[in-house]
C-alpha cells in the first residue's frame, strides 16, 4: 500500500453483561493496509494499559472474521473505514477458552475498568 489512508478506530472492553463498551474511538491518517494498523493501534493500546491487563495474547483477524472460536476475548479494536461503517479488520485481546480455568485456578479476566480521564 502506497501513501496515506484515513480510518476510524475503535477499542472496546467487556463490560459487566459481557457486552462491548466503547473505551476509546478516533479517526487517523495511516500509511499501512488494515491488518497492520489495526495490530499497530492494538499493541500500543497494550503498552499504555501497562499494570491493568492481566494477560492473555493478541489476534488479528481480517474484515470478515470475529474472534477465533475457542478463544475468549476481554478487549476488541476495530478498525473501520473512514466513514466509521464498513469494518477493514480487528484485533482481539483474550485468552484461549482452554486456558480460561485451569487447575492452578485461573480465572477468565474480569472486565477491565479503563480511566477516562
Amino acid at each position: 500500500m502506497r501513501g496515506r489512508k484515513m480510518y476510524a478506530f475503535e477499542i472496546a472492553t467487556r463490560g459487566n453483561a459481557s457486552e462491548w463498551v466503547t473505551a476509546a474511538s478516533g479517526v487517523g491518517v495511516f500509511s499501512r493496509a488494515p491488518k497492520p494498523t489495526v495490530r499497530s493501534i492494538a499493541e500500543r493500546w497494550i503498552h499504555e494499559q501497562t499494570g491493568r491487563l492481566r494477560g492473555g495474547r493478541l489476534v488479528v483477524v481480517g474484515r470478515r472474521r470475529g474472534a477465533p472460536r475457542g478463544f475468549v476475548p476481554s478487549v476488541r479494536i476495530r478498525l473501520l473505514d473512514r466513514a466509521g461503517h464498513r469494518p477493514l479488520a480487528s484485533a482481539y485481546i483474550g485468552v484461549d477458552r482452554r486456558d480460561v480455568v485451569r487447575r492452578d485456578g485461573y480465572e477468565l479476566p474480569t472486565p477491565m475498568g479503563v480511566d477516562r480521564g
